[in-house]
């Protein structure tokens, strides 16, 4: 019997949804039987055989071939987070702390042990059902700048299982794996079935992944390198070293930076975009991997997704961070008639840290950006990524004629207008990478994302922003209900929106730049609200938002800790809120829902929870 095709690349947040997923992976898989096309391939018994492992073929050379002629790019590579996406678990790439750990998941209990290179994980469930599981190896690691994921093995050739506790490297802690994404409350444990890396992630995570899947049992899964290495983006290097070293003209090698604007974005966007794989390419696929090569056309490979609620918002925006290339190919910077105004990746990132490059490896790291573009680093404030084509806002004047702000303010960062946070992943919101202008119209049902003024005056009204709007720019004025008028469009997203809408909105009430705008000593009612939401990403989102007002960074508080840790939290905020002193203001702060002394209206505010949108929303990131 043939393997089915399985079109569609499964994100991180949504293969800890599938509960039912092994029953029709079983169901696509019954037979170890192959047809003569695709025989069974012989086991590659080269050690290890419980994990994926490094086979140069196809033309593949490796990133060490690279390093004898190319040392600066070699070693900026090398210390970049492409580097290490996926990595074999030993001393040198594993985090997380695994010396005699015991982490508890409701009646599930895991004991981690670590001596030299060798880490493992051992399982007891409680309850009624007691059982205790073998010990298995963690063999490799996904991810290692924000969090870390651990895969063991399966005892199935070398199909990987994930382990589902992840390590949050900025909090130094370990969560439930399932808690680190956009999605509701479990209500019990979902453990994936084993083979999900071989199988949906890795094409993403490694370079030239052959999965090399004959059923649920049997993956011979190799690859070229473990992590995002210098050939994914370059093409494969064996031609290219060859040929270098026998003098030849002809370098056989890819340079992104050289191609045509659409065919160097997909360089990136083989990986950053929202894709299925093509049902007619699906046996080339299970076998041998990603066809796709730079240089290519990317839709000749791929389907590129273009409506999908976990990946979109309802009006076609990209809300789903990693997925560049799918908010890059809507934007009219990208599809400008002009090839050479036309905005590629390349146009602000350098995935080669410049030898005139004076930041720390670990800040070019952090978004590799071009130094000019990076709006984190001090004293970085001229907008140079927009002004490259729209030059005359490089005049001051010019600027703050068209802003409205003044020239050092962050109502003149082109990015906070027209590239605002309104994408989610890894428990925090990223920018927009589909150049926009603000409208409130966005921000009004169906679509429902806070236009970029709100998430900057965060203290303002929907209404305040129309008004605004239609004064400076000549926008129409939408219908507002009552709510939109009179009370903070970041206040209504955070008590009556979605799981989506509450967590930008929580998350933009601890960026600096807003905080400072709209001031912070009326946020904490709100946030501490958000401390009991259902969503384990928007709880820990609020917290840590609230930490960065003065007096609240004390408050203990476990946004996956159990209920009535919670609920006393909140009431610790409130109360500590309700100490601080608040000169009475003469002026209405009804928008805040405060009266004119600066006091809680609580009832206003348990009216607006009690509206909250409790549809479920889950974001693939």
């Amino acid at each position: 019997m043939t393997m089915q095709p399985a079109k569609r690349i499964i994100p991180p947040a949504i293969f800890i949804l599938l509960a039912g997923a092994a029953l029709l992976w079983s169901a696509l898989n019954s037979s170890d039987q192959q047809d003569d096309k695709h025989p069974v391939p012989v086991l590659n018994t080269r050690q290890p055989e419980n994990r994926p492992i490094e086979v140069h073929s196809d033309g593949f050379a490796g990133s060490d071939s690279c390093q004898e002629c190319h040392q600066h790019s070699y070693q900026t590579w090398h210390a970049s987070y492409h580097r290490t996406m996926t990595q074999v678990a030993n001393s040198e790439s594993v985090v997380g702390p695994f010396d005699n750990v015991r982490l508890k998941f409701r009646e599930t209990e895991y004991r981690l042990q670590h001596q030299g290179d060798q880490f493992s994980v051992g399982k007891t469930t409680t309850g009624p059902d007691r059982s205790e599981d073998v010990q298995r190896s963690v063999v490799m690691t996904t991810g290692s700048h924000h969090f870390q994921n651990y895969w063991m093995e399966s005892g199935q050739s070398r199909a990987l299982m994930l382990f589902p506790f992840t390590f949050w490297i900025d909090q130094q802690r370990w969560i439930p794996t399932q808690t680190q994404f956009l999605l509701p409350e479990f209500e019990s444990e979902l453990t994936p079935p084993a083979g999900l890396w071989n199988r949906d992630c890795q094409i993403c995570h490694a370079t030239q992944v052959r999965p090399r899947i004959v059923n649920e049992r049997h993956m011979d899964t190799d690859l070229t390198e473990f992590g995002i290495s210098c050939e994914e983006c370059h093409g494969p290097a064996q031609k290219h070293v060859e040929h270098a070293r026998l003098g030849l003209d002809d370098l056989a090698i890819v340079q992104p930076a050289g191609l045509s604007p659409a065919h160097s974005a997909a360089v990136c966007g083989q990986c950053h975009t929202r894709h299925d794989i093509p049902t007619d390419t699906w046996e080339h696929w299970k076998w041998h991997g990603d066809p796709f090569r730079p240089g290519d056309d990317l839709k000749h490979h791929r389907q590129i997704v273009e409506s999908d609620d976990t990946i979109f918002w309802p009006d076609g925006l990209v809300r789903a961070s990693g997925r560049e290339y799918s908010g890059l190919i809507l934007t009219p910077c990208y599809t400008h008639d002009d090839p050479s105004r036309q905005m590629t990746c390349l146009s602000c990132h350098n995935m080669h840290q410049q030898p005139d490059d004076l930041r720390p490896v670990k800040v070019w790291a952090n978004d590799q950006l071009k130094p000019e573009m990076d709006s984190n680093t001090p004293g970085v404030h001229n907008n140079v990524a927009c002004t490259q084509c729209h030059q005359k806002y490089a005049d001051s004047q010019e600027l703050t004629a068209h802003t409205r702000h003044g020239p050092s303010s962050s109502g003149s960062m082109c990015y906070n207008c027209h590239m605002p946070h309104t994408t989610w992943g890894l428990m925090k919101a990223s920018r927009s990478h589909v150049v926009t202008s603000p409208n409130v119209q966005e921000s009004l049902p169906p679509t429902g994302r806070l236009n970029a003024c709100n998430l900057c005056h965060l203290d303002k009204t929907l209404d305040w922003t129309a008004q605004r709007l239609q004064e400076r720019y000549g926008h129409e004025v939408p219908r507002l209900t009552p709510d939109q008028q009179t009370i903070a469009g970041s206040i209504l997203s955070a008590l009556t929106g979605d799981g989506a809408q509450r967590a930008f909105a929580c998350w933009n009430m601890g960026w600096e730049p807003a905080r400072t705008v709209s001031g912070d000593d009326w946020m904490p009612p709100i946030l501490a609200r958000l401390l009991v939401d259902p969503y384990p990403a928007v709880r820990g989102t609020a917290r840590l938002s609230l930490q960065t007002i003065h007096g609240f960074d004390q408050i203990v508080y476990d946004h996956v800790g159990p209920v009535p840790q919670r609920e006393a939290a909140q009431l610790q905020a409130l109360e500590i809120w309700n100490t601080q002193s608040r000169a009475p203001n003469g002026d209405s702060l009804d928008h805040l829902l405060l009266d004119s002394r600066g006091d809680l209206r609580e009832e206003e505010l348990n009216r607006l929870w009690g509206q909250r949108d409790d549809r479920p929303v889950s974001i693939s990131e």
